[in-house]
């Protein structure tokens, strides 16, 4: 093979596409994919079938989209953009990073943003954060909203702020040991030393002056 249709990863050079079982697709082409957590192979039809819901607007956050209920929503354009905006002395990362923005004291956090999710049949009743067992970021940055899908068009409402260590132990356990943490109403003690309400301030302020670009009217 030549040069060019290899691939270098933190595993070492690999080869750009492969053939696959896909359990859509069946045997088809995949290609390998850089992310975060260092990148996997994905399937070329599945992700064209991706790219052209994005940009009807019935996944993410694209250019045409109008649905900020969806999860982008909250992680890119609540969480990353918003929080970039807030801390005036802050350098965003690189978007394949495993965290989001180095802070003003040189540590490196990861941003999470939650809606109010249902559970256990209960509509509207956790915050979901998905750490991923990231062990890089010296914190974790987690907002929760009050608002659920149906009413974030309207303008989120800032309920919770948690800045936590990377390595704080949460229940017994680290939180960057987690591939996820949940939070509900009446669990919100567990996360109560690391609440950060002056940061709950500056984010809604923040908010109050934010236009989301790619909605037709002004969300917050």
């Amino acid at each position: 093979m030549r040069k060019s249709e290899f691939v270098q990863t933190r595993h070492g050079l690999l080869p750009r596409y492969q053939m696959r079982e896909c359990r859509h697709h069946g045997i088809t082409k995949f290609s390998w994919m850089s992310n975060k957590r260092g990148g996997n192979y994905r399937c070329l039809e599945c992700k064209k079938e991706y790219n052209q819901r994005y940009i009807k607007g019935l996944t993410g956050l694209g250019p045409y989209s109008k649905q900020p209920g969806c999860s982008q929503y909250t992680g890119l354009y609540i969480a990353e953009t918003v929080l970039s905006k807030a801390f005036s002395v802050m350098e965003k990362a690189h978007p394949h990073a495993p965290y989001d923005f180095i802070c003003g004291k040189g540590y490196k956090v990861d941003s999470k943003c939650s809606l109010l999710l249902p559970h256990n049949g209960k509509k509207a009743s956790q915050w979901k954060f998905r750490v991923g067992k990231n062990k890089v970021p010296d914190a974790f940055c987690l907002i929760a909203l009050q608002n659920t899908i149906d009413t974030i068009t309207d303008s989120p409402q800032i309920a919770y702020v948690w800045l936590i260590p990377g390595d704080a132990l949460i229940e017994g356990r680290p939180l960057n040991d987690r591939t996820a943490i949940n939070v509900t109403p009446n669990t919100v003690s567990k996360l109560e030393p690391f609440r950060r309400s002056d940061m709950e301030g500056k984010i809604t302020t923040c908010c109050s002056n934010w236009k989301n670009p790619h909605l037709d009217h002004e969300v917050i």
